[in-house]
């Protein structure tokens, strides 16, 4: 491996007291405006108009990047997180459901929805129940990673961004364990 010697800093490059540069300005405010988008509890409330100096520079910038580190850190535990309090009810609709048709599964393991799938779930426009139907009643597939799929087609006959379908198809990606089946994430399309 070839060694890169990287010259000591000159005695002034760092100057706390030193007014900030037009280059600091912009990245404040670039950074302001990521600080806008964090829930409310990650915001530093620091005024940047009393941003004079390079320290005040380098403390703002140090906090909100802190904060957005710790905004997605608790993000990331909120999404892997399962939703277990609705695992009984996403099971019973789906076998509601299914028993009015007569198809009721054997062996059917209860259904967790990971947050990630929750949010994709009502970003894309489907729901639980439809979700566990089609795990329940289709055949399943081999998916990336080890996963499994399948595909279940739901007359929709309504809109969807704009635009009027008869179809919708739900594709749920899961994982079966021992004990439960983990829906990581859903797709939905439309025709």
């Amino acid at each position: 491996m070839t060694r890169i010697v990287v010259p000591p800093l000159p005695e002034n490059a760092i100057n706390r007291c030193r007014p900030i540069s037009a280059l600091l300005k912009t990245q404040i405010l670039h950074l302001h405006e990521a600080e806008r988008r964090l829930p409310p509890r990650f915001r530093t409330e620091i005024y940047i108009n009393e941003i004079k100096t390079e320290g005040d520079a380098a403390e703002y910038i140090r906090a909100v990047t802190e904060a957005i580190h710790e905004a997605h850190v608790a993000a990331v535990a909120k999404r892997l997180k399962l939703n277990r309090s609705s695992v009984i009810e996403i099971a019973a609709v789906a076998e509601d459901r299914l028993r009015k048709k007569g198809k009721v599964p054997h062996n059917s393991k209860p259904i967790q929805i990971s947050g990630h799938a929750s949010e994709q779930m009502r970003f894309r426009g489907t729901t639980e129940a439809e979700i566990s139907e089609a795990i329940l009643t289709t055949p399943w597939q081999p998916a990336e990673n080890g996963r499994m799929e399948c595909r279940k087609d739901f007359d929709f006959n309504a809109l969807w961004n704009g635009r009027n379908y008869e179809i919708k198809q739900v594709r749920p990606i899961f994982v079966e364990e021992p004990g439960e089946i983990v829906v990581v994430t859903v797709y939905v399309y439309y025709f």
